[in-house]
Formats: C-alpha cells, sequence, structure tokens
C-alpha cells in the first residue's frame, strides 16, 4: 500500500540527488540530529549488478547480533538494504516498509524526486498512522538535510572551479555509479 507520495524538487542535478543515497560517510556530518544515532560510520557492503547496485547501510544494533545464528534474525531488522536500479532508482528496504525513490531531471541543476513510501498495510488506526507519520517525517527531514547539502555542491559545480573529482575508498558506491554512468556515456 502507498502512504503520501509526494514529488520533491531540488536545485541541484539528478545524478547529485542519487549520490546521496550512495554513501554514508557524510551521514555524521549532514544528518547528527536526525538519523546518524541509528547508524553505524563507514562499516557499509557494496555488491554491483551490471551497473545496478546493492548497498547495505548496519545499524548500531546489529553489534547485539554477536554469537546469534543468523538463522534467528533478519538482516532488514538491523540494516537499511537499498537497490540503485541504474541510472535513477533507489529501493530501500527496512525491517517494516520499503520506499522508492526515483529522480528525474528537469534541468541540467535542476531534478525532482518522486518518493512513494509502500507500507505492509493502511493503517488502521490514529496510533498506526502517527507512527507512519513519524517515520515518513524522518525520512523527509534526512531528504531535506540531503538536499541543503547537495544544492550547496552544485552551486559549487557552477563556479567551474573544478575540472576533476576524486571520490574517497570509503565512497564505493560513488565511485561504483559514476563509472557506470560513464560507460553508458552520461
Amino acid at each position: 500500500m502507498h502512504h503520501e507520495p509526494d514529488v520533491l524538487p531540488a536545485a541541484m542535478n539528478w545524478k547529485l540527488m542519487v549520490d546521496t543515497f550512495l554513501e554514508d560517510t557524510h551521514f555524521r556530518f549532514v544528518h547528527g540530529r536526525s538519523v546518524h544515532r541509528l547508524y553505524l560510520d563507514d562499516a557499509s557492503l557494496y555488491d554491483r549488478f551490471g551497473p545496478h547496485m546493492r548497498y547495505v547501510i548496519p545499524k548500531r544494533t546489529i553489534r547485539d547480533l554477536k554469537g546469534v545464528d543468523a538463522t534467528q534474525w533478519r538482516l532488514r531488522d538491523h540494516a537499511n538494504i537499498l537497490y540503485l536500479l541504474f541510472p535513477n532508482t533507489v529501493l530501500v528496504f527496512v525491517a517494516d516498509h520499503a520506499a522508492i525513490f526515483a529522480m528525474f531531471p528537469v534541468a541540467p541543476d535542476r531534478s525532482q524526486m518522486e518518493l512513494t513510501f509502500c507500507l505492509p498495510e493502511a493503517p488502521r488506526d490514529a496510533k498506526a498512522q502517527a507512527y507512519w507519520t513519524r517515520n515518513t517525517e524522518l525520512i523527509r527531514t534526512a531528504l531535506s538535510e540531503d538536499f541543503r547539502m547537495g544544492e550547496g555542491v552544485q552551486a559549487g559545480l557552477a563556479s567551474g572551479a573544478n575540472a576533476e573529482f576524486v571520490f574517497g575508498r570509503y565512497e564505493k558506491g560513488l565511485q561504483f555509479f559514476h563509472r557506470a554512468l560513464a560507460d553508458a556515456g552520461a
């Protein structure tokens, strides 16, 4: 069931919008007051499937599973599992729901995200509605933080001061994505 679908505009290129999903090194700095407290720093796992990618961001609760038989727990309860469907769609699976983020260019320096939350069932009462509203608002808060950062990056790119960019060692998702874009001629 879809819950509160939305279209979110931003003053940044669509590729920058995708970039915000593909590494977590920025969480401490950009999401320090929102979602950073939930996740481990720089402990992600990436798998590529051609130009597509799976990216696992472990939550801090995963530490509690040391010594627990893997058949006794689900990864989704202790990590976000993201799938990049190249070039512009990210599926995010968490413990009790999923979300679809599709990024589209509007102009070279503007884009929009179509965001859809996928819930297991429609909220049945006020308590359930409040729960899902809190969850979706947390995600929207993180997105607004990412958009502020991305719009700043876009403004910096417009200066023309840099001809090349180097991704860091822990930014494997960004490396994979931009390599796939180059291979596709984008």
